[in-house]
């Protein structure tokens, strides 16, 4: 006959270890070494949440960190400081010709011909168990499969009273690792079967931008924000950086942060009315982090690019962005530039580090907008040419006389605005905008007729503001409203 005994798994650092019948994710701390070449447990402490008491979890797994091991890890009998294995204790004695097999879900065990897989006793100086007495103890190795190893107990052997250290590998692993655990007696085949989620991957880092938010003044001719301090010309809200962040701190397996760029989609040279690669007098663009980040502005490219400094560990905690100001030793910008509304994106490009590679986190990122407190109306659809007639009204009922800004997209395959920029001031009341509108878009576009999406700006207050569209087909004499938005 035989004593039902426990089992007990846990994942550590070092070692699993736990209390019978359970399974419990501990990290490493300390390792005691009693004889050299021997296998030693170490002190544990368990992987748990905040708090006295709280269940054990899973230990955290670095998304970023196992990719660049190649989804695979040793698992290491021996104890040493960080490192990741499995310890494994019977509740109670086993009888001979018994066996202990470990499942795995979430990962394979790694059967290639330079891993070991051994459960080893390991000596225990503050249990008293030595070197020698360790070894005498050890299970035999019997069988590996990608998702099942099998281990003999050695005869005689008190197991409940052993640590027991495995030493083997995980490969392939795509998520959550589980491991199982159960004996097999002469007369039973399966007892004690315990499991527990011993590994969780997690991703360790994330994008998060500060966007931007910056309404345009119309009332200072889109020249300034809403939020402009006078005396500076500063906006916070015109502003916006991006910064990689840990979303998870992992246990095992943390990859290094080395350096971030962050390349702008958007074209700068608005800036740079004169093209000679400086910004206008009175435009100050700088890097947010100026002490950390560098900024540079290509005038031939008109490309933007926010990067690192000095590559290192710090890397990722820095934020990577421009400050934009509108100042000109202290008062407004007096320079010709108009702002626009404009939606800011970018690339950024992480890298990180481990297992001696490197690897880099690649994403768009949405960076915020600029938008008006102004009047921006858009028809979305005008055909034009010598049989159709356009007609555009604009009626402003407010007393104050503001430029009207027209961008345009042909209806050719074009997805981006372009802009023709002010045709026209536009006073109190009624005014018929058809030919100053069209005529600039035939100019700027060198057509005479198509189809053609129109935006209208006016530097009046929105509410104030109300464009009719339509056309008309001059043989026929039918005509049709479009809608606008």
């Amino acid at each position: 006959m035989f004593k039902k005994s426990l089992l007990a798994l846990a994942l550590s650092a070092t070692a699993f270890g736990a209390a019978a019948s359970t399974i419990e994710a501990v990290n490493v701390t300390t390792a005691e070494v009693t004889t050299t070449g021997s296998e030693a447990l170490a002190a544990f402490t368990s992987y748990k949440s905040t708090g006295t008491g709280t269940p054990a979890r899973a230990a955290v797994f670095s998304k970023e960190g196992l990719a660049l091991a190649g989804d695979k890890i040793t698992v290491n009998g021996v104890s040493a400081v960080n490192t990741f294995g499995i310890s494994f204790k019977a509740g109670a004695k086993y009888p001979n010709g018994s066996a202990v097999t470990f499942l795995v879900t979430g990962a394979e065990f790694d059967t290639s011909s330079t891993v070991t897989h051994s459960l080893d006793a390991a000596a225990d100086t503050t249990t008293g168990v030595t070197a020698a007495q360790a070894q005498a103890k050890d299970m035999t190795f019997l069988s590996k499969a990608a998702d099942k190893l099998v281990f003999q107990v050695a005869d005689g052997v008190d197991e409940d009273a052993v640590t027991y250290l495995l030493r083997t590998g995980l490969t392939k692993i795509t998520g959550d690792v589980t491991i199982t655990a159960y004996a097999s007696t002469p007369v039973v085949t399966e007892i004690d079967k315990t499991s527990f989620k011993v590994a969780t991957v997690k991703n360790q880092f994330k994008i998060t931008p500060t966007k931007a938010s910056g309404v345009i003044n119309v009332s200072a001719d889109r020249k300034s924000f809403a939020d402009t301090v006078a005396a500076t010309g500063v906006s916070a809200k015109a502003d916006f950086s991006v910064k990689v962040e840990t979303d998870n701190t992992p246990d095992v397996l943390a990859a290094v942060a080395d350096s971030v760029t962050v390349t702008l989609n958007n074209d700068l040279s608005v800036f740079d009315t004169d093209a000679d690669g400086a910004f206008d007098d009175g435009v100050k663009v700088v890097a947010t982090d100026a002490t950390n980040t560098t900024f540079t502005y290509d005038k031939t490219k008109k490309t933007s690019v926010i990067a690192t400094k000095t590559a290192g560990n710090t890397a990722f905690s820095r934020d990577y962005g421009l400050d934009i100001d509108l100042t000109s030793n202290g008062t407004a910008v007096t320079n010709g530039i108009v702002l626009a509304p404009t939606t800011f994106s970018g690339k950024v490009e992480a890298k990180y580090t481990g297992s001696s590679k490197s690897e880099t986190l690649t994403a768009d990122v949405a960076l915020g907008a600029w938008t008006l407190n102004g009047s921006v109306v858009k028809v979305p659809y005008m055909p034009f040419g010598d049989n159709t007639a356009v007609v555009l009204r604009l009626t402003n009922t407010s007393s104050k006389t503001g430029d009207l800004t027209v961008r345009y997209m042909l209806e050719d395959g074009v997805s981006e605005w372009k802009s023709v920029g002010v045709v026209a001031s536009i006073k109190p009341g009624l005014t018929n905008i058809s030919d100053l509108v069209m005529n600039a878009i035939k100019a700027d576009a060198k057509v005479t007729k198509g189809k053609v999406a129109i935006e209208l700006t006016t530097n009046v207050p929105s509410s104030d503001v109300t464009i009719t569209a339509l056309f008309r087909d001059i043989k026929e004499q039918d005509r049709a409203v479009v809608g606008t938005n």
